[in-house]
């Protein structure tokens, strides 16, 4: 494996000499976790002070930075002033194979001075290879794939190092779990997880209701249920990780002509989809006008939606006199008479001067 590195002893007081294990002890007090509490300080690169990489034949270059390293003698403070010339390890992958390769941060320690190094583990060369780990006690860097053309553009696994209590700023590919529970974590574009005890889980921005207008179909026709010059279709809804909230109200004006005949339905709002398994019913308020437009009666319904479907059916009583629910329908057929729909007007058609539907689901 190959290996750059600079040195990190510096005096803390011009012209006095401070042994290594002295400037571990002044670190450990500064950084370390206070009693009875499990945050501290973490490894990694100094934010706004973390390295760049570029290739250069099957070299390297890793621009000047610092980071703390948690070795297994204590907490050190490096720098490196200068571009690090890592090379890589030869002969590079054949045809058809590659490889990874981690750079990563580590100390070699010695009595009174202590070396930052920049070195590198790798997978074995395969047509699928696996990304390995770094060494324990020590910052990760950058991950490179070898193939037979060479080194790729290194990406950067940098985790950044922080004071205690900080939020944890991070590249994609961390794996390391939470300091505690409540611990967060944050990456290059703005998202955050919360680390749970077991798991982490990404903080998602507080939820705001959407809208949009939505439409009551007919299954024998295109035509569907028009709301008329003085009627209003309105959708609101609100989603919550899998779960949706949602309103909807149709008002059909008074005198809309009652267009469109057989099942009547609605679909979800655009781009969502139900459940994959068992449907789901809702709520669903009926208020029905009678032939000169005023209000006939009130029926309560059901919504149903199938699994894995944007399909909204609509169910209401058969009539007055019956409770049982069927799909409802503006006429039965094309051209149906007036007295024909469900529920059962008596001499017009259950037009919808109210329609409600509202309640909430679970969306794939």
């Amino acid at each position: 494996m190959g290996a750059s590195s600079a040195s990190t002893t510096s005096p803390w007081v011009s012209n006095q000499t401070v042994t290594s294990p002295e400037a571990r002890l002044a670190l450990g007090a500064s950084w370390a976790k206070q009693v009875g509490s499990s945050i501290l300080t973490e490894s990694g690169a100094v934010e706004g002070a973390g390295p760049g990489a570029s290739v250069s034949g099957n070299n390297i270059l890793v621009t000047a930075h610092q980071a703390v390293v948690e070795a297994a003698l204590g907490t050190y403070v490096c720098t490196s002033t200068a571009t690090m010339t890592v090379p890589l390890d030869t002969p590079i992958p054949t045809s058809g194979q590659s490889r990874y390769d981690i750079i990563y941060g580590e100390i070699v320690d010695s009595s009174d001075s202590a070396t930052y190094r920049l070195n590198t583990v790798k997978s074995a060369a395969s047509a699928s290879p696996s990304i390995p780990s770094a060494p324990s006690n020590t910052v990760p860097l950058f991950r490179v794939q070898v193939t037979s053309a060479g080194p790729q553009t290194p990406v950067p696994i940098m985790s950044w190092a922080r004071a205690p209590g900080a939020p944890r700023l991070v590249e994609t590919g961390d794996t390391r779990n939470g300091a505690y529970i409540g611990d967060r974590r944050k990456f290059r574009d703005g998202s955050e997880d919360v680390w749970s005890g077991s798991a982490w889980q990404r903080v998602v921005a507080p939820a705001s209701w959407s809208q949009f207008t939505p439409s009551l179909l007919t299954a024998g026709d295109a035509s569907g249920v028009p709301v008329g010059p003085n009627g209003s279709a309105i959708g609101r809804y609100l989603v919550q990780g899998k779960s949706m909230h949602l309103r909807y109200i149709f008002k059909v004006g008074a005198g809309a002509p009652p267009a469109g005949w057989g099942d009547i339905s609605t679909t979800l709002p655009p781009g969502i989809t139900s459940a994959p398994i068992e449907e789901t019913q809702i709520l669903a308020k009926l208020n029905a006008h009678n032939p000169v437009g005023t209000l006939y009666a009130i029926w309560l319904g059901k919504c149903f939606i199938p699994p894995n479907s944007n399909q909204m059916n609509l169910y209401f009583p058969f009539s007055s006199a019956r409770s049982d629910l069927g799909t409802y329908q503006m006429s039965s057929s094309s051209g149906g008479p007036a007295g024909t729909g469900r529920p059962l007007v008596p001499g017009g058609y259950p037009i919808p001067g109210v329609l409600v539907i509202q309640g909430t689901i679970e969306i794939s």
